[in-house]
Parts: C-alpha cells; sequence; structure tokens
C-alpha cells in the first residue's frame, strides 16, 4: 500500500489508515540491550524523495522479566538514508517525525510541512 502526502498531513493521514484498517504496522526490532531494552520501528515507511531520507515511527520498549516481553517506554522517530535497512538507521529521537526531521535538517518547519512524502506499509505489500 502506497499514500502520497506532504508531511504536514502525515499524522492525519496515518491515523485515518489505521482508523479503516489499512494499515496494522507490524513491529520490527532493531537494537537490543539484553534484558534491559529494545528499540522496535514500524514495518510503514515515511518516504521523502526530495531529501533521499526515509523515516519510521516506533518506540523504546523496557524488559519485563515476570511477563517476559518489552513493555512501551516512550515513542520515536527513526530518520534513515534512502532505502536503508530497518537496522541502519542514522538516528533516532523521541519526537515526532516533523520535529525529529527539524532537528536532523535544521530546515524550516514550514518548509518541512509542505515536503511531499509517500507512506509505504510494507506488511500489506508482502500479504498481497
Amino acid at each position: 500500500m502506497k499514500k502520497e502526502c506532504t508531511l504536514g498531513e502525515l499524522d492525519e493521514v496515518l491515523t485515518e489508515l489505521t482508523e479503516q484498517e489499512l494499515c496494522l504496522p507490524d513491529e520490527l526490532m532493531i537494537e537490543e540491550e539484553e534484558g534491559e531494552s529494545a528499540i522496535f520501528v514500524s514495518n510503514i515507511r515515511i518516504l521523502l524523495p526530495t531529501l533521499e531520507l526515509e523515516l519510521r515511527e516506533g518506540y523504546c520498549g523496557t524488559w519485563q522479566e515476570d511477563e517476559e516481553y518489552y513493555m512501551a517506554d516512550f515513542d520515536l522517530t527513526a530518520i534513515y538514508q534512502k532505502d536503508a535497512a530497518p537496522e541502519d538507521y542514522i538516528l533516532w529521537e523521541q519526537d515526532s517525525p516533523i520535529v525529529a526531521l527539524h532537528n536532523y535538517t535544521h530546515l524550516d518547519m514550514d518548509a518541512l510541512e509542505a515536503l511531499p512524502c509517500v507512506i509505504v506499509d510494507e506488511s500489506a505489500e508482502v500479504e498481497e
């Protein structure tokens, strides 16, 4: 599944897609400190062709020994070079996609909001 929008419309479009159950993000573990915490990102990629970058939303989870799973601790956005593997992120920040991108690129927020992006749900493509 692919959907085009601007970065400023991203949150609204992702909410709509999730509410319509067109994309229910699968999670990929990309980094782990054994027995302590792990970083998980979604299969949903946010492509930014103009900047040749990609974003993925995710969370950091803390290991719960008694339950034997990672409980979400905080949300994050991971920034990637174009076509990078999920574990090959440039950096991650505990911010929304647009704020994380602003902090990384130092571009004006109005310019970032106007950037075209493409939402790609990799899990939906596998199922087709």
